[in-house]
């Protein structure tokens, strides 16, 4: 498998930054809008959390259509569940930040 890193160093552009935030933020606002279907609305932005509040029958037929495992998908979102938190504000962290996009892509 490739992984292609999006790095954030201070002082350089990456236009691939606002994608992530996009897509991160999207992910979180349908799987809030499936819990608000199932009757449990849920904040917060972590991923691997409201992905945990979903029915099993919901969390199963996502896990599916990705064409995972669950281990294999319980993972992966774990790792990129904080990527709209982590990436809005990027500019403003020191150092480097990075996060595995094809990971984000495939939750």
């Amino acid at each position: 498998m490739h992984w292609q890193w999006i790095a954030w160093e201070k002082g350089k552009r990456n236009a691939t930054i606002p994608g992530v935030v996009c897509l991160a933020f999207a992910i979180e606002l349908a799987i809030k809008s499936l819990l608000l279907a199932e009757k449990n609305q849920s904040g917060g932005h972590k991923l691997d959390e409201l992905f945990g509040k979903l029915s099993s029958p919901a969390q199963a037929e996502i896990i599916c259509q990705v064409g995972l495992n669950k281990h294999d998908f319980l993972a992966p979102m774990a790792a990129v569940a904080n990527a709209f938190v982590n990436c809005r504000y990027i500019y403003e962290a020191p150092g480097v930040q990075s996060i595995d996009l094809p990971l984000l892509h495939s939750v």
